[in-house]
């Protein structure tokens, strides 16, 4: 069952950055002393299940009727690039069973629909 599409949800689709605005944020952040960043982001399909790239298909369905853009997907390779290219040298990706196992019962909802999440926090 696919998670239902409804103006909130619409709404929190359009908020994601685009690749430009999430690089001037860091340079941005990059120039405040001692700076720190936490954000979320997904591994592209290819990193999921045959069962969750085909619930992923199915949400990407969704957007497309409502011409909507799906989220930007990154690796996590990438991100760490992406983060140390703006001078952030201490990175902790934590992914989806670190976070389940970390935090247990407070994330049941997580697994398995949710693999591929990932929660990052960089410092300057």
């Amino acid at each position: 069952m696919l998670p239902r599409i409804t103006p909130d949800t619409r709404a929190a689709s359009r908020s994601y950055l685009t690749p430009d605005a999430i690089g001037r944020t860091l340079d941005y952040m990059s120039s405040i002393q001692r700076s720190e960043v936490v954000f979320d982001y997904l591994e592209p399909p290819e990193a999921f299940s045959e069962e969750l790239r085909q619930l992923e298909t199915e949400r990407t369905e969704q957007l497309k009727k409502i011409d909507e853009r799906s989220v930007i997907r990154f690796e996590p390779a990438g991100i760490a690039a992406i983060l140390r290219s703006h001078g952030f040298c201490t990175i902790e990706d934590t992914n989806s069973q670190e976070i389940a196992s970390r935090f247990s019962r407070a994330v049941q909802g997580l697994a398995p629909g949710h693999a591929g999440i990932h929660v990052v926090h960089a410092k300057h």
